[in-house]
């Protein structure tokens, strides 16, 4: 279920309890990221790396 909207990504968490974790999606201009988690991670600690990594990308692809 996603549980925050912001104006590029999205953030929710899984409604199992046989599976417990989260998703996080963000949109770039060019490309959709979508990582999920499972417990022990807690979405205060993955957001803050996606969104690091999703701020990398430009870098690490070059011209697209």
């Amino acid at each position: 279920m996603i549980t925050t909207v912001m104006e590029s990504s999205y953030y929710g968490h899984a409604m199992s309890t046989a599976c417990p974790g989260g998703i996080v999606i963000v949109k770039t201009a060019k490309l959709l990221i979508v990582a999920v988690f499972s417990e022990p991670a807690m979405a205060a600690t993955v957001i803050p790396h996606v969104m690091r990594f999703v701020n990398l990308l430009p870098t690490l692809l070059g011209p697209v």
